[in-house]
């Protein structure tokens, strides 16, 4: 017989694997369909794709258990023995031990009924626990257990892939640990203060924190943190991540017990890179806490059903009394766990009435009361608290509750919307708290969200198969349960990924399941393809899932401002600014900012600190001023708009992150700064009466009223004194005002005249608690003249110089009454002057409910259609006149409707009732110039002004005799050499002319059109910005250096005479100046002070005469005003640059008599500035329009010329009217020339 040679049979991969594997490819391909259409909220087609995904998944990865009948059997370890020690000694001392436990937490918890033996109960409390596991360890044998198994060997592989997933894991929690997050959260700073009163005060060792619902044993770690890592937020922070890396580990060692070491490090993986945990681990508040104890919980359960160790159930006790010391959410695990052991017995029972075995019950018994006394033992200082105080340890699950607390008043409908929400949270919208998520961003990562609905689906394939595992039942258990967390809890916050994560324990699970399934296929399909394929592939898988969450974490989430935010940032912000400024400053805060534990906690040495008494904020009262910041929550803005009009050489910053909202405002006031708004102007004029376009000889500011004319004689008589300004009301009352004098005197007040006549005189007059606009004038005569008061329950006094203002400080805003009824009757409790309705009640003026009335003027600055609105918390009405105009009922509601305002002032009423909590008021408008809703600013509001105003009284100019005469301008030369940047020009006396230009810093001198000098320099210093010239009517120049802030007086050749303002004169980029005369005093400068928004007087021999007006938007206030005319009558004309687009005319008290829009305005800088022309029209200059332009005094455009002869305008700034020699000279910025005109 022929022997044959066979050939070797070809090996054929299953085709039934292959297929499995392809199918379950395709499953993920359509997860993945159903995941882009869950981002894009088509949910419908979603749900769809995903059930479909389930089905063919399912289909392909099959039953994935071991064929054992789970259902039928439980495990065996419950019918091993107890894993008692063999020796004698060891029964002997571990049950020592054990008693020994048992009584000192006894004596301990008796030790808990008194405050001040707290801390010996806890004390005995660290005994006992030591106690318990000394003898567990050693009446117990050792576990089989080791990590090491021969059934599933830990390879180096393995044991390296353990050791990369912790560092992942400690990598993602402590990268950049010291910015993100940025702030430090209330809740965070409040257990380090406790954590710090637990160190330092020996009596404080509560077993139970209430305000932020913390445990003794969390703050007795935070104080460990504290002490032994840093006296900071990370010294808090700490904890947190390392119970996230616990987490990590837990979930391994119960994976791996479960499953194996590849599903155990499976699971710890997802732990260590779900972003759920990321967030929570980085943050000093209970919460991650929860996840380690319920994996090391069932770690040590499963130990016990496996292997009946009696150590197994001390330890599983140990665990579950921690977690229920510490996060809430701990508790709904141990309600799953209950409902799980319920199903389990109901499903065996007819095997366990087989197991007849005595020995096996007695066993079962003392498994059960070993985790019971292990859980009192660790529980037992927290149950006393909770037994003896069940309101205060329920409290706040009691006002987090839906059933007590929720927006929609339908019970059964509010916890239908939030279960809907936290179902939709792990792959549509997520949670919006900055705290715990990127606000609305789902709280699983795409491919985390693919794999767990891929591996729920699995599980419930499997749930159902006669080989399942009851951990499948257990975790379907866990999921709804610990979504209950935030399901029951408020609704305006759902959905809640703090109260909700006790899930990730079974998201971590379920993630792992089709992870198993694919690698189990993917093992049988590739065969006889090595492992390490697989090992590359689901290791390259893995860090870009690792990427996913860590980008979204550390750049989405941490550069998203409602997150930066979200961790009480504008507190945060503002304690590192106190302790970085120290303790020698005086801290005057917003009432939000206040008392708040993230300023505590961080800035603890800081004594002077004081909340800003808002409305009226501004300016800072005290009696001995010192250095001074403010630190102003976005909410109260105005107050930091404010304190840059009133201190404009104060620091100012505003803190915030990259280009996002202002966080928090900060402003840095020196006591000069504070001093500098002290006082009432004294200005001296000559003769009996003033005139209306007369000026003061002599201006000053004093520190009250009380001068001796009777020794020192201020000037020759007849004179007449005049204060003005702000005189502040501490409190409201009756006051007897008192004023002594040798002739004549008038005292106004708020415009109406309360004294007039002379010697003295005495008045009650009643007066609101704010600012009051005073005036007094007093001829002169031989004697003293002072002005005195007696407050309301005081004594007679000199009105103290702290009562008095000067500018920019002003008496804007309404006058409030305030009564103890909702109905404004009776006698008003209050009467204030309020600057702003712009206004949140941190702290109420009144006790709730009360009602307030505001009464005054709104002055309009241009006629046309405004319109009026309110929103408030607390029911609130708006009168223009008698006429109701805005009623507004629904809490934080804006109402608005509009009317017809003729420019001018209008008699003003808004009523209001506080009743609710978070009350607040805020007036609004919408202007005819301005499209956008803004509060209405206070220097458009005004207490009633008796007869200084009127109501819908319009404003009246001096009539003048102008008539308009033919302009006609030839070109006659330009000036360039030596020119840059000329800004302004002068005619000397003897026919020389003087530029100012800021490209060379020099002014340069030219006589015949040509370049005669150049003055760099004084014998004071080199010029730096000289911006204006005058020519003084002696001959002499005057040249404004802007950046300086002094003004020079110079000869006709450049020498130093005098020099003027400074430092002290509080000048801020000044743009413009003018000159006039009168007949026997010195020439009168003024001064255009654009930083500052007012005009300053000054004579050329130095001395100040005060100054008109203020900074703001309305009629007479001024927004970076430019330059300045004067007329024969003694009004003002004012040009303001492009951030209010106008000019105006105003009296010599400041107040407006016409205004008039331009809206083509140039920017300051280059803005517009004026000149006299021979038949009394006014001519502009025009930077932007490129042009000249010719007024009439009443505002009329009469010419406009962009081009003279072949001299076209491109920057045109300066100018100037040489009357004598019938020339104009404008400077051109851009071409570098001063072009002189004749004109005829």
């Amino acid at each position: 017989m022929q022997n044959t040679i066979s050939k070797p049979k070809k090996i054929l991969r299953p085709r039934r694997t292959l297929n499995r594997l392809a199918l379950a490819f395709v499953a993920i391909c359509v997860a993945g369909l159903g995941q882009y259409s869950f981002q894009k909220q088509v949910i419908s087609d979603g749900i769809i794709l995903y059930l479909i995904a389930i089905f063919l998944f399912s289909k392909a990865i099959g039953v994935i258990e071991n064929r054992q009948r789970y259902w039928i059997t439980p495990y065996r370890g419950l019918f091993n023995h107890l894993g008692i020690a063999e020796q004698k000694w060891q029964h002997i001392a571990g049950g020592v031990c054990l008693i020994l436990a048992l009584g000192i937490s006894y004596f301990g918890m008796i030790k808990f009924e008194v405050v001040e033996s707290y801390w010996l109960g806890w004390n005995m409390y660290v005994w006992s626990l030591l106690l318990l596991i000394a003898g567990t360890l050693i009446l117990t044998k050792p576990s089989s257990y080791s990590i090491v198994r021969r059934d599933s060997s830990m390879s180096r592989l393995r044991w390296f892939a353990l050791f990369a997933i912790i560092l992942l894991a400690l990598f993602l929690r402590l990268w950049q640990f010291d910015s993100i997050p940025f702030g430090v959260w209330y809740d965070e700073a409040e257990a380090g203060l406790q954590a710090r009163r637990w160190l330092n005060e020996p009596n404080f060792k509560t077993p139970f924190y209430e305000p932020i619902n913390i445990s003794g044993q969390f703050i007795m770690l935070y104080a460990m943190g504290l002490q032994w890592v840093s006296d900071s937020v990370y010294g808090l922070r700490i904890n947190s991540v390392m119970f996230g890396v616990l987490g990590v580990i837990a979930a391994f060692l119960f994976g791996k017990e479960l499953r194996g070491t590849s599903f155990g490090l499976t699971m710890a993986f997802f732990m260590a890179i779900m972003r759920w945990s990321i967030d929570f681990s980085r943050i000093a508040m209970t919460g991650i806490d929860a996840p380690f104890f319920i994996l090391i919980s069932l770690f040590y359960l499963l130990r016990l059903t496996k292997r009946g160790n009696l150590r197994d159930a001390v330890f599983a006790g140990i665990a579950l009394g921690m977690g229920l010391n510490f996060y809430t959410a701990f508790r709904l695990f141990g309600v799953a766990l209950a409902i799980f052991v319920i199903i389990a017995a109901l499903i065996w029972h007819q095997w366990l009435k087989r197991a007849t075995d005595k020995q096996f019950w007695l066993r079962l018994i003392v498994r059960g009361m070993a985790i019971v006394l292990a859980v009192w033992l660790v529980f037992m200082p927290l149950g006393k608290y909770a037994i003896k105080n069940p309101e205060s340890f329920g409290r706040r699950m009691q006002m987090t509750s839906i059933i007590t607390k929720r927006d929609d008043p339908n019970l059964i409908s509010a916890i239908s919307t939030t279960f809907k929400k936290h179902v939709q949270m792990f792959h549509i919208r997520g949670d919006n708290n900055g705290r715990h998520n990127l606000p609305g961003e789902p709280m699983l990562d795409p491919i985390m969200g693919m794999l767990f609905i891929l591996g729920i689906g699995l599980a419930l394939r499997n749930l159902f198969s006669k080989y399942a595992k009851p951990t499948h039942l257990f975790f379907f258990i866990l999921m709804p349960i610990s979504l209950l967390g935030g399901v029951l809890s408020l609704d305006f916050e759902a959905p809640q990924g703090l109260r909700s994560i006790a899930i990730l324990p079974a998201i971590a699970y379920f993630c792992a399941l089709p992870v198993a399934g694919l690698a189990i296929e993917s093992r049988h399909a590739l065969r006889p393809l090595s492992t390490k394929w697989l090992v590359i592939f689901a290791s390259l898988m893995g860090l870009y899932m690792a990427g996913l969450n860590a980008n979204v974490y550390f750049f989405k989430q941490a550069n998203d401002f409602s997150v930066w935010n979200s961790y009480s940032t504008p507190e945060t912000i503002t304690a590192r600014q106190m302790s970085k400024f120290g303790p020698d400053y005086q801290y005057h805060l917003s009432p939000f900012l206040v008392n708040h534990p993230s300023i505590r906690f961080i800035a603890p040495n800081i004594p002077y600190q004081k909340p800003l008494p808002l409305p009226d904020a501004l300016p800072i009262r005290s009696l001995n001023p010192r250095p001074t910041i403010l630190f102003i929550h976005p909410d109260d803005r105005w107050v930091f708009d404010e304190a840059q009009r009133i201190y404009p050489a104060g620091q100012f910053e505003v803190f915030t992150n990259d280009n996002s909202p202002p966080s928090v405002f900060m402003a840095v006031l020196r006591e000069n700064d504070l001093i500098s708004i002290r006082g009432i102007e004294l200005r001296y004029w000559a003769g009996s009466e003033i005139r209306h376009d007369q000026i003061p000889i002599k201006a000053m500011r004093v520190e009250n009223i009380n001068v001796d004319w009777e020794n020192t004689i201020p000037l020759t008589p007849p004179f007449i004194a005049e204060w003005t300004g702000i005189l502040y009301a501490e409190q409201y009352g009756l006051y007897q005002i008192h004023v002594t004098a040798p002739d004549e005197t008038i005292l106004e007040i708020n415009g109406t005249t309360v004294i007039s006549g002379t010697d003295s005189q005495d008045v009650t007059w009643e007066l609101a608690k704010g600012n009051h606009a005073i005036r007094l004038q007093a001829k002169s005569g031989t004697g003293h003249v002072n002005l005195s008061w007696t407050p309301p329950f005081a004594q007679k006094e000199l009105i103290p110089e702290g009562a008095f203002y000067s500018h920019p400080i002003t008496n804007n805003g309404l006058m409030g009454r305030y009564y103890m009824d909702t109905n404004w009757q009776g006698i008003a409790t209050m009467v204030r002057i309020d600057p702003f309705l712009d206004t949140y009640f941190h702290f109420t003026p009144l006790p709730r409910p009360y009602s307030v009335e505001w009464t005054g003027l709104l002055e309009t600055p241009t006629s046309g259609i405004y319109g009026l609105g309110l929103q408030s918390v607390g029911v609130s009405e708006l009168y223009i006149g008698d006429n109701l105009i805005v009623r507004s009922d629904v809490p934080n509601s804006y109402v608005e409707n509009s009317i017809s305002l003729k420019a001018g002032m209008h008699n003003i009423r808004v009523r209001f009732q506080d009743t609710m909590d978070r009350s607040q008021i805020h007036l609004y408008w919408r202007s005819p110039t301005m499209g956008s809703i803004v509060p209405i600013p206070s220097q458009h509001l005004y207490p009633p002004l008796g007869s200084a105003w009127q109501g819908d009284k319009p404003f009246e100019a001096p009539s003048s005799d102008f008539e308009a005469k033919p302009m006609n301008l030839s070109h006659a030369m330009s000036l360039q050499d030596g020119l840059s940047q000329p800004r302004d020009i002068t005619v000397g006396a003897d026919g020389r002319v003087y530029v100012a230009d800021v490209g060379v810093k020099q002014i340069l001198v030219y006589q015949n059109g040509q370049l005669q000098d150049s003055w760099s320099e004084t014998s004071d210093g080199a010029f730096v910005e000289p911006l204006a010239l005058v020519t003084s009517s002696d001959g002499n120049i005057i040249v404004l250096d802007a950046s300086q802030q002094w003004i020079y007086r110079l000869t006709p050749d450049g020498k130093l005479i005098s020099k003027i303002g400074g430092p002290d004169a509080r000048l801020y980029n000044p743009r413009g100046m003018t000159i006039f005369s009168q007949d026997g005093i010195p020439d009168a400068l003024i001064i255009a002070d654009t930083g500052t928004g007012r005009l300053a007087l000054y004579d050329v021999n130095g001395i100040s005469l005060g100054s008109i007006g203020m900074f703001g938007d309305g009629p007479g206030q001024f927004n970076e005003p430019v330059d300045v005319l004067r007329d024969e009558f003694g009004t003002y004309f004012v040009v303001e640059g492009s951030n209010i687009r106008r000019w105006q005319r105003i009296d010599s008290y400041g107040k407006p008599l016409a205004v008039w829009p331009i809206a083509d305005t140039p920017v300051a800088f280059d803005g517009s500035h004026m000149a006299w022309a021979a038949d009394g029209s006014i001519l502009m200059t025009n930077s932007h329009k490129h042009a000249i332009r010719r007024f009439t005094p009443d505002g009329e455009l009469l010419d406009e010329w962009q081009a003279i002869a072949s001299i076209q305008f491109k920057k045109p700034v300066g100018i100037f009217v040489d009357k004598e020699h019938n020339q104009l000279y404008v400077s051109d910025v851009e071409t570098g020339k001063v072009h002189v005109f004749n004109v005829e």
